[in-house]
């Protein structure tokens, strides 16, 4: 049976989406798939495009966030400028840009998980050293625009830049894991009463390059770093004291961790990748076993 999904890519100042065609067949009781892609839209955001998201809320799929970070070399000192971008990626049309918001850069963007009822929520990492959180609503001509109103800034003391985030798809309360620049690792709260970073710690030697909460265990969290090294992280300490490693591997990349995430059909799997020339190269991984 033919299914189609989209993906998405950031090359330069580009976007792009691809449209990917999987067929999957059973041959001798196995499953095997074939897949084949086709670009379907493209769109220049002028400055290096870091991170794209799909939005998943009902009513919403079509838009699309975009974030992006330049340092401008020509200017003395050197400036770093960023821009969040929402997008209207519709089938069939044109990528078109909805909103521009410029300002600090922008490394990693997530939409919170659910079905929006809990607040459509989009979460930036930025150079700032924080997360920026902004709420999905719409203009006076019912365009859909990003808002800062009923959501906000979190500062991530001594991170440096924040370079990537996770949210937690099972907590009551939705949380936010950032990875920085300084090898810290905070868990930003969005709470009814306000946003708080709730807990930090040091948890790698070089950058932070990768954060994942554990699919199996909602106070579970695995990172990488630069340093090679691939941890998996146990909340259940007092905040106080962070979190305590319960599992470690330098031995298998070889190379920072670039990127570290259960498997969406395996969640018993854990997928990472490696950087190696400026490739990334993903593997399955059997996750340390939870204590």
């Amino acid at each position: 049976n033919p299914t189609y999904t989209s993906t998405l890519m950031c090359i330069g100042s580009e976007v792009i989406i691809l449209r990917v065609l999987v067929l999957t067949a059973c041959v001798e009781s196995s499953t095997r798939q074939m897949s084949s892609a086709s670009t379907t839209g493209q769109f220049s955001t002028e400055l290096t495009a870091d991170t794209v998201a799909f939005c998943p809320y009902e009513g919403a799929h079509n838009l699309l966030a975009c974030g992006c970070y330049q340092l401008v070399k020509e200017e003395e000192p050197p400036r770093r400028i960023g821009r969040l971008s929402l997008l209207d990626a519709t089938t069939g049309k044109p990528l078109q840009e909805l909103q521009r918001i410029d300002g600090p850069g922008v490394l990693d963007c997530a939409w919170m998980p659910g079905d929006g009822h809990g607040g459509r929520l989009l979460a930036t990492a930025s150079s700032e050293g924080g997360a920026r959180f902004y709420r999905l609503g719409s203009s006076e001509d019912g365009t859909s625009e990003l808002c800062e109103e009923g959501a906000g800034f979190v500062l991530c003391e001594g991170a440096g830049w924040c370079m990537v985030l996770d949210w937690a798809s099972t907590a009551a309360v939705p949380q936010v894991a950032l990875g920085s620049t300084a090898g810290m690792i905070h868990i930003c709260v969005a709470a009814p009463d306000g946003l708080r970073c709730e807990r930090a710690w040091d948890a790698h030697d070089l950058e932070c390059w990768a954060v994942g909460w554990d699919a199996t265990s909602e106070l579970g969290l695995f990172s990488g770093a630069d340093d090679g090294m691939l941890k998996r992280w146990d909340l259940r300490c007092d905040p106080a004291d962070g979190a305590a490693a319960t599992a470690s591997n330098r031995k298998s990349h070889s190379a920072g961790v670039c990127c570290v995430s259960n498997s969406l059909l395996r969640p018993e799997v854990l997928v990472t990748g490696r950087c190696v020339s400026g490739i990334a190269r993903m593997r399955p991984t059997p996750p340390p076993p939870t204590p």
